[in-house]
């Protein structure tokens, strides 16, 4: 499934010059999630973004899973800015939308 979430936050990433540490939320009173990303593309807080949850299959070889990025979780993967309403499934409208 893909989400529009809100960037909260983001940071550079402590140990890695071309990695930021964003803090996402696609509703109030839903939890926090935190995604590692490189500098390809760079959100800003209050940017609403395309997020690959996890379990979300990609390709057939390719499922997003839980992972320490040089020792900060990510828990997802943005796949760029969207306009939609935080929360809202995406997944279709991200159909065609290439993820590398």
């Amino acid at each position: 499934m893909i989400i529009a979430m809100t960037v909260l936050s983001a940071e550079k990433h402590p140990d890695a010059e071309r990695l930021r540490v964003y803090a996402l939320r696609s509703t109030y009173g839903r939890p926090l999630l935190q995604v590692c990303a490189n500098l390809t593309n760079v959100y800003d807080v209050g940017d609403v973004v395309a997020v690959c949850q996890i379990g979300h299959e990609v390709s057939d070889d390719f499922t997003i899973t839980e992972r320490v990025v040089r020792g900060v979780l990510s828990q997802g993967m943005m796949i760029g800015t969207i306009e939609a309403t935080p929360g809202d499934d995406i997944t279709e409208t991200c159909a065609d939308l290439k993820v590398s």
